[in-house]
């Protein structure tokens, strides 16, 4: 048998399994979970959020990510046959990753985060441009001297009497928190450094949601956390040879789904 009709055959085993794992999702105690309201256009949010992984642990299976994040745990059966498992890091990754709540990998691996990075995640969430507060009694005046003095972060205290220190994530510190990202997520090397020389400072997640939720007929692409190129991420250019070839097996994989 040809080498393309295995790959075939084992490609459609995978979605088969995934299919069966997330086929008794409780899609609107999800959206409550989540979101806390089972409203309709939240039930639609949580029906993304698993296809988003389903089509993630596809790509860790066929060994075309190393590692990808999920957004809700997944399956024991799921990690069992596919021989996927959870990464080690740091608890306070999802601080900084949105709603991300693990990185799934097929081999043992372990993420080592330097010290500016394990200082910034250990911060509240603070989507630039709102200041946040940092409670004194969790975070110790060294961090704060050390990511202030290395500009990865700026400080204030807010005008309000008795109020606690506010701080807001520089620039830098953007940066460093995309490049740490982008390699736990397996994005191309490429990729990562144009994305942060193109980039500035982001808009909030949650406009980023509003302009999502506002479409009438969201595009096929976008139910499973693509971008019109059908990439997870901004591709350096056209010509990303790796970037190319993983778009390719995402579009394997949205034919064989929409196939069964």
């Amino acid at each position: 048998m040809a080498k393309e009709n295995l790959d075939f055959e084992r490609k459609s085993e995978i979605i088969t399994i995934l299919k069966k794992e997330y086929s008794s999702t409780n899609f609107k105690k999800l959206a409550r979970e989540r979101f806390g309201s089972a409203a309709p256009l939240y039930v639609r949010l949580s029906r993304y959020a698993v296809e988003a992984d389903k089509l993630n642990i596809f790509l860790v299976a066929v060994n075309s990510r190393k590692r990808a994040p999920v957004y809700l745990p997944v399956p024991k059966a799921v990690r069992t046959i596919l021989k996927i498992r959870y990464i080690k890091t740091n608890k306070n990754i999802e601080k900084m990753t949105g709603f991300c709540s693990n990185v799934i990998t097929k081999k043992p691996y372990t993420f080592h985060f330097n010290e500016a990075y394990s200082a910034l995640s250990n911060l509240p969430r603070a989507d630039y441009p709102e200041y946040a507060e940092i409670d004194g009694s969790k975070y110790n005046g060294k961090e704060m001297k050390f990511l202030k003095e290395s500009r990865y972060i700026t400080l204030k205290k807010s005008r309000i009497k008795n109020s606690k220190i506010l701080f807001s994530i520089t620039r830098k510190g953007q940066h460093l928190i995309d490049k740490t990202l982008g390699k736990l997520f397996d994005y191309p090397d490429c990729c990562i450094t144009a994305f942060i020389k193109k980039t500035g400072r982001r808009k909030s997640a949650a406009d980023a949601v509003k302009k999502i939720v506002k479409v009438s007929d969201v595009p096929e692409y976008a139910k499973f956390g693509l971008g019109e190129d059908f990439l997870p991420y901004y591709p350096c250019s056209k010509n990303c040879k790796r970037s190319i070839g993983l778009a390719a097996d995402i579009k394997d994989y949205m034919n064989f789904v929409s196939a069964k």
